[in-house]
């Protein structure tokens, strides 16, 4: 992508423009990017994402990390620091760009990008966390510091019981009670110092089922109750909460087979991207009336990879919209004669997106994708560049 990609130097950092259909993503100092297959508004935003990136050095986190996962492949934490880690770094860049884009915007537009295809192992991606934990993070009021005094406090109690437990001995152990209620009692006064400030806080819930039917494999959904405390999602019954002001937890229905986003394994077309590339360019037939009209443009078309690696729910997300003129003969009476004439009428031409929907429904079976080394069904998003010669 180096090699082949147009280099811009701006201030602090390279931008390394490609052909490539990948994230945007950063590596050290440089930001690849592709603008051809991104909405222009969007660009500043993602550019604000992967600059933090770069100016807050990510890659030395990414590059240690690899490093001590070699030497100490035996020891799980250091999968989970890892991958701790890897959010904290969205989460610090999110904000960057948080200064200056409201909140609903920037969702979507992660939204969105959560389907834009393949990433990689080693870079900062824009979309590489998980989207459910980073719009929560999004949502969230920065601490009080009433509220940063419990872990001050905690911190020091959590020493001195780890040192103390290692003692069998009862009266040590009735000395540690007694230190642990008095502890308990300066973190309580400390939370209902912090529960007059004005911020959101969990509420408790009266939750009951609209439906008779039983919710398996329960997942989460939180949303601000300003909107709308009845919540449902993707037409799935979901439990209602009653509550006043904060935040409503509610329960989805998951017990059907979801589609996923983000997942641990990709799916993939058998060959990988240059021979999906080879066949694309093999069985792509560019339309008769595009080309006739001068009809160009980038056509994204969205579909699922099901469990078994075949294509499904194939549909536009936006597509190429062409205007085709055609003339007519116009014959009109008047009482002596007969009129004849023609008239120019405009029409919409929609072929390259059906093109684009026939050869996507035509592609062999991809590689499945998995998640927790199960295959899942996969959303997945795949520009097609329409261009006349």
């Amino acid at each position: 992508l180096y090699k082949n990609g147009k280099k811009v130097q701006n201030e602090g950092f390279i931008t390394v423009h490609t052909e490539g259909v990948h994230l945007p993503f950063s590596f050290f100092n440089y930001v690849f990017i592709n603008e051809n297959v991104l909405e222009k508004q969007d660009i500043p935003q993602i550019m604000e994402h992967e600059q933090a990136h770069v100016s807050q050095g990510h890659s030395y986190d990414v590059i240690l990390l690899e490093v001590l996962k070699i030497i100490f492949w035996w020891n799980p934490i250091i999968y989970f620091y890892r991958h701790s880690l890897r959010n904290i770094h969205e989460y610090l860049a999110d904000a960057a760009v948080l200064r200056w884009v409201e909140k609903p915007i920037y969702g979507r537009l992660l939204i969105k990008q959560s389907q834009s295809g393949p990433a990689l192992a080693l870079a900062n991606h824009f979309i590489f966390s998980q989207l459910k934990k980073r719009i929560i993070m999004m949502t969230r009021n920065r601490s009080q510091r009433p509220s940063l005094l419990k872990y001050v406090i905690a911190f020091p109690l959590f020493t001195v019981l780890l040192t103390l437990f290692a003692i069998p001995n009862n009266e040590i152990m009735a000395k540690t009670k007694d230190l642990s209620e008095k502890v308990n009692e300066t973190v309580e006064a400390t939370s209902s110092q912090s529960k007059n400030k004005k911020t959101l806080s969990p509420v408790k819930l009266t939750l009951k089922s609209d439906t008779n039917t039983p919710l398996l494999n329960e997942q989460l959904i939180v949303q601000d109750l300003k909107k709308d405390a009845n919540l449902y999602d993707g037409g799935l019954p979901m439990r209602q909460g009653s509550a006043q002001g904060g935040i409503l937890i509610a329960l989805k229905d998951t017990s059907k087979d979801d589609i996923f986003t983000v997942v641990e394994e990709v799916p993939e077309y058998q060959g990988g991207m240059p021979a999906l590339f080879k066949w694309l360019g093999q069985n792509i037939r560019y339309p008769q009336v595009a080309r006739n009209n001068g009809i160009q443009g980038t056509v994204f078309v969205g579909f699922v990879v099901e469990k078994d690696g075949s294509i499904s729910e194939i549909e536009i997300k936006r597509g190429v919209k062409g205007i085709v003129r055609d003339t007519i003969v116009v014959v009109g009476f008047s009482e002596t004669n007969g009129v004849k004439g023609s008239k120019i009428v405009e029409k919409e031409d929609h072929s390259i997106d059906n093109e684009a929907k026939r050869v996507i429904a035509a592609m062999p079976k991809w590689k499945p994708g998995r998640d927790k080394g199960v295959p899942v069904r996969v959303a997945y998003t795949l520009p097609i560049k329409f261009k006349l010669e």
